[in-house]
């Protein structure tokens, strides 16, 4: 009976991790005050502390970044400035209730899905982990995703517990705290690495920049076709652009400002060279208008390498849509004309000619193919939106 009693015992804690229930850090309370101080991360604020703004989770939603926190006597900042302020930093202070499912649990971590630019984390005043790297004076970009930060057991309590955060970084940048809607979680570590799992966009990156090699190759072969260069670098740029955003990335980089300086280039430099490519497609050559795009794109890609590249953000937005306006007009004019072309080319009623040429554009025509592309390219980006407003991340 003791054996199997003893048996019990050990696959019950073997398994705790399974059985306990995640702590969503989004529905808790949070305290934020400028400036930082140990004495301010292991305790609740004193009752009548104006200095605090309290941040009810239940009823105001994340994400956490700090110049939305209405903060007393402060300005917010404004998202449209084009110049980096002066650095700043913050206290966030997140009290959570320790149970014992969370006391047993043999490997608790702390899971953050977006926190930045530099940053520290603390346990019941205790450093946990440090992302303030120091350089000239100020501290290393560190805008990490999928953070996993295991938990010093020893430094928890039954009851209450309090994580803080200390923050540092431009108060007018989306990246300044924590730009996610979650999952901000307090769970078993093997758990939570499920989360970072990044197998299928690397194989998303490698299949992309095989393909630009591969047709960088075919034009170096065959440099009378343009098609191979512009197709090769859209999925360079494309490449780059997922590679530039991987939990990888941050690892791999000190500086996480120069990944989105990459990421920023390649998004702005994508779009004009697709754009090249879809028209060599339709009419054999690129355009004028397709080349000023295309110079217009890069100045404000190099742009958003020395300036804050958010409004930039906003930039992309609408050449991008002034430039998918442009190819859907172009494409519609094609689509006119080879139906035209497949219609005059038939016999029998207008309606059966109609009918033959519409059913053989997309089998028979270049304009066709892309229009039938350019439905599954709006679908997939229609789904991405839907996610995005689901379940935000940082751009």
């Amino acid at each position: 009976m003791k054996r199997c009693m003893m048996i019990i015992g050990l696959l019950s804690a073997a398994l705790a991790p399974a059985w306990s229930q995640a702590l969503d850090l989004t529905g808790a309370n949070v305290w934020v005050r400028p400036g930082f101080d140990d004495s301010w991360t292991r305790a609740y604020p004193s009752p009548g502390d104006e200095s605090w703004t309290l941040i009810v989770g239940a009823t105001e939603p994340w994400p956490l970044v700090m110049r939305d926190v209405p903060l007393p006597g402060e300005e917010p900042a404004s998202r449209w400035s084009l110049l980096p302020a002066p650095h700043r930093e913050w206290t966030v202070l997140i009290p959570f209730q320790g149970d014992l499912s969370l006391l047993n649990m043999s490997d608790p971590a702390l899971y953050l899905d977006h926190v930045g630019q530099a940053w520290a984390v603390y346990l019941n005043g205790v450093l946990l982990h440090s992302e303030m790297v120091a350089r000239r004076g100020d501290y290393l970009e560190r805008s990490l995703r999928g953070v996993i930060v295991s938990l010093d057991k020893r430094r928890l309590v039954q009851g209450a517990n309090f994580l803080a955060f200390r923050i540092h970084g431009d108060p007018a940048d989306d990246r300044t705290g924590m730009n996610s809607a979650g999952p901000y979680l307090l769970d078993s570590y093997r758990t939570l690495l499920a989360l970072d799992a990044e197998y299928i966009d690397l194989m998303l990156i490698g299949i992309y920049l095989f393909f630009a090699a591969y047709h960088l190759v075919l034009f170096a072969l065959r440099p009378a076709n343009r098609g191979y260069l512009f197709f090769g670098l859209s999925t360079l740029f494309l490449g780059l652009f997922l590679a530039a955003r991987t939990m990888a990335a941050g690892a791999l980089v000190a500086d996480t400002s120069l990944a989105h300086r990459i990421e920023f280039l390649a998004m702005f430099l994508a779009v004009p060279c697709f754009l090249a490519f879809l028209e060599y497609l339709l009419r054999g050559r690129t355009g004028r208008v397709t080349l000023a795009a295309g110079l217009v794109f890069a100045a404000a890609g190099a742009a958003s390498l020395f300036l804050r590249r958010e409004p930039f953000l906003y930039a992309w937005y609408a050449l991008a849509a002034a430039a998918a306006a442009r190819f859907l007009f172009q494409l519609g004019r094609a689509l006119a004309a080879e139906f035209r072309g497949l219609r005059d080319g038939t016999e029998g009623t207008a309606f059966r000619r109609g009918l033959r040429a519409f059913l053989g554009l997309v089998p028979r025509s270049v304009a066709g193919k892309l229009a039938l592309g350019a439905v599954v390219l709006g679908a997939a980006a229609a789904f991405d939106l839907l996610a995005a407003r689901g379940g935000a991340e940082p751009v």
